[in-house]
């Protein structure tokens, strides 16, 4: 087949998280014996960005990496569609095109184009449920609070435009594990840890750092402030010391920690006590440090044997 995409870039990535998709697609479609021409735009906002931040070479570094794509870069106005769709069977339409170019594409196969035409658009909900989504995203607006504070506590690893790429991360991973959720916790509370997994994933791709558990810093005159945890832990090692935690303790670690929010606050969306919630909060970071410090022999021991 003579398969024609339209896509914002295959050879720029800035906060283009897509780019690595689109790639492995036009690949793939080749090793299967297709003719694949691919046509983004010259002027792209992610070509820009990633000249200004990388240099001009950097997309030249790119075609030299993917030479199979043979992308065909192009202005709007001088775009011949009659001579980019000649021969095509199939028609790929990504997001992220600009609106004037999808309509021009409609119209020429409304015309009597002799092929079919898919268009692709991720956040199509925004059309067809409208109403589902704005529930959505009214309830989960703490992911961009989860992450910014994630990303404060870390350093702030993660520009402004990576934060918001990496939000967007998040709320697609918790969409898709909508289904699962059985309403026991707040929904709020639940999607807490695809934050955290998210966060941990994109870092770990940037530096294969380890996750440093620290505890809060907001004091309790009804509990002494638990002794700073000195090692960095794994992530996994720690996601399984949480969920070995009663729900009560873990619960309180989780909006601490990855909400960041205050033992009043805490204690407001529990319907505990200000000093409950204090409890519960030490008390569990002593038993998560006992459960990752026998972790962590047992990976020893296992290493040394």
């Amino acid at each position: 087949m003579r398969i024609v995409l339209f896509c914002h870039s295959l050879l720029a990535c800035w906060n283009h998280g897509n780019v690595h998709f689109l790639r492995g697609i036009v690949r793939e479609l080749q090793a299967l014996g297709h003719e694949v021409r691919t046509f983004e735009p010259e002027d792209g906002w992610s070509r820009q960005n990633q000249a200004k931040d990388a240099g001009e070479t950097a997309i030249e570094v790119a075609e030299a990496a993917f030479p199979e794509l043979a992308v065909q870069t192009y202005r709007r106005a001088e775009l011949d569609l009659e001579r980019a769709l000649d021969g095509a069977d199939l028609v790929l339409v990504h997001e992220w095109n600009e609106p004037e170019l999808i309509a021009a594409l409609g119209a020429h196969r409304a015309a009597g184009g002799r092929y079919l035409i898919l268009f692709h658009d991720t956040h199509h909900r925004a059309l067809t449920q409208a109403e589902a989504l704005g529930r959505f995203v009214q309830r989960l607006r703490c992911v961009a609070r989860i992450l910014h504070a994630r990303n404060a506590r870390s350093g702030t690893p993660f520009r402004a435009e990576e934060l918001e790429d990496l939000t967007q991360d998040a709320l697609a991973a918790v969409w898709r594990k909508l289904p699962g959720y059985d309403g026991r916790s707040r929904l709020e509370t639940w999607a807490y840890r695809f934050c955290e997994l998210e966060f941990l994933r994109r870092l770990r791709t940037r530096r294969r750092g380890r996750l440093v558990l620290e505890p809060s810093l907001e004091g309790s005159p009804h509990e002494p402030l638990a002794p700073p945890v000195p090692a960095a832990y794994d992530d996994e090692a720690l996601w399984e010391g949480l969920e070995a935690l009663d729900e009560e303790i873990g619960v309180v670690l989780r909006l601490k920690h990855c909400e960041d929010l205050t033992f009043e606050a805490i204690g407001g969306r529990l319907g505990v006590s200000v000093n409950t919630a204090k409890t519960r909060y030490y008390r569990g970071l002593q038993k998560l440090r006992r459960l990752l410090a026998q972790s962590t022999a047992g990976r020893s021991t296992a290493a040394r044997t």
